[in-house]
């Protein structure tokens, strides 16, 4: 999850510009710096899923502490997809 650079509070604009330049098109969460985090997706379900995701690897790589190793980009489109998509309902 990439992060936001930093936007003063009461301007929007600028921070929903920040939001959709960090975020792009193949992410569904964004660390919004001094703020907090926001999740979107293509329905509120998939929006909903995205969240727990997000706040169970956050709550994973706490635990870890510094012996997490990440996921290779390469294959993080296809798990992402595979939870998405067929998690549950093969």
């Amino acid at each position: 999850v990439n992060c936001a650079p930093y936007v003063p509070g009461g301007r929007h604009q600028e921070l929903a510009d920040a939001v959709c330049a960090t975020m792009g098109k193949n992410s569904m969460a964004v660390l919004l710096a001094n703020h907090g985090v926001l999740v979107g997706g293509s329905s509120l379900e998939e929006a909903f899923v995205a969240s727990r995701v997000l706040e169970k690897a956050a709550f994973m790589q706490l635990q870890a502490g510094s012996a997490i190793v990440p996921i290779p980009e390469e294959l993080v489109a296809e798990e992402r997809s595979r939870y998405l998509y067929k998690y549950g309902k093969e």
